[in-house]
């Protein structure tokens, strides 16, 4: 008996909390009782673990992390055996193995690879030190979750939008004690820095100024 598996998306994105399919399907002889085939879905992370089977008639969940959640998209039999999750989790994050176990066949194996994405928190941003002239500053802001981790850029708001520097960092930390031509706007205060170098998230400046309050 020949036989062919069919994945069209071997790579799949999906944000946590919704439902999402993967794709696999297969083609083999029409008069091929399907009935006789046996499907495998397995989780491969940390560990493999068996998801979901279908075999002689009986379809079954095996794992806890998936109960309730996942199934066949098609009523088995079906050359069709993709599988649906409900609820995405971040730990649902890996790759997934289907297995088609087919009498007088040596069988067939395809991998679909999850990646959920969770959006990150509103960022929480502080400073720290003084505004005062010759004064040092640290300038921080970082969200406590978001897969993959979130990256920031410091803008000027006034008198037009400026990309102060491109994300770098999880975490951006601004030193002030050296040179830099910018200005930043951080809780309602302008700094200005003059004459300088800016460098992966790091301003220098020798100069330091309070310029006013919005």
């Amino acid at each position: 008996t020949w036989a062919q598996i069919v994945i069209p998306q071997t790579s799949i994105a999906v944000i946590k909390g919704e439902m999402v399919v993967l794709k696999v399907s297969y083609r083999t002889d029409p008069n091929h009782d399907l009935s006789t085939d046996t499907i495998l879905w397995n989780f491969i992370s940390n560990n493999t673990q068996l998801i979901i089977s279908y075999t002689k008639g009986s379809m079954s969940v095996s794992s806890t992390q998936f109960k309730g959640r996942v199934g066949f998209v098609s009523s088995m039999p079906s050359s069709d055996v993709s599988l649906y999750i409900n609820n995405t989790q971040e730990s649902d994050t890996g790759h997934y193995l289907c297995q088609i176990i087919i009498p007088n066949n040596p069988g067939l194996t395809g991998q679909v690879n999850l990646d959920v994405k969770v959006p990150p928190a509103p960022p929480r941003c502080s400073l720290s030190g003084k505004p005062a002239l010759k004064g040092n500053v640290t300038l921080s802001c970082t969200s406590s979750y978001g897969t993959p981790v979130p990256t920031y850029s410091w803008k000027r708001t006034s008198p037009t939008s400026e990309v102060f520097f491109p994300p770098t960092l999880s975490k951006i930390f601004l030193f002030f004690s050296g040179s830099c031509s910018r200005f930043l706007s951080v809780k309602g205060v302008f700094f200005s820095c003059h004459g300088g170098v800016l460098t992966l998230g790091f301003c220098l400046c020798r100069e330091f100024l309070v310029k006013g309050v919005i």
